[in-house]
């Protein structure tokens, strides 16, 4: 669920493909993801911009992310819009259902091994190409 929340407020104001290859480098291990709110007991890491040292390559939740940036890619395509310049407006993460699993163990006693679910929303507005985000400004990794 964090990183979830992490991703959708990282690519909020990216167009569609920057925010797949942004995605695709986190796949890769290239490029991380900023985690700003959930930050307790996380290792920090040299981030390629200033003042969020924490950060994670949420693997998973990317790929996650990519087939929702797919279906908006399709429809942006099926109302006529520019794809190209089709802005994500709106990202959000909302709790799914849970799927509750319990381990047996010794003596008549279960551990629960519950698995948490999350819903990605995610909106998309064509704006003129003078007011489109530019690329995305990151410094050279130091090492």
């Amino acid at each position: 669920m964090e990183e979830a929340v992490e991703v959708a407020r990282f690519i909020r104001g990216f167009t569609i493909k920057q925010a797949e290859e942004y995605l695709n480098n986190v796949i890769k291990m290239k490029a991380p993801i900023p985690i700003r709110r959930f930050t307790k007991k996380q290792a920090h890491h040299t981030t390629p911009w200033e003042g969020w040292p924490v950060a994670k390559w949420p693997v998973r939740v990317a790929r996650a992310y990519l087939e929702v940036l797919k279906n908006l890619e399709n429809n942006a395509n099926y109302r006529g819009l520019n794809v190209d310049n089709v802005v994500i407006v709106h990202a959000a993460v909302h709790k799914g259902r849970k799927i509750r699993n319990y381990m047996p163990r010794a003596f008549g006693r279960s551990t629960p091994w519950f698995q948490d679910t999350v819903t990605i929303e995610l909106a998309g507005a064509e704006i003129p190409e003078e007011n489109a985000p530019r690329k995305l400004k990151l410094r050279p990794r130091p090492y």
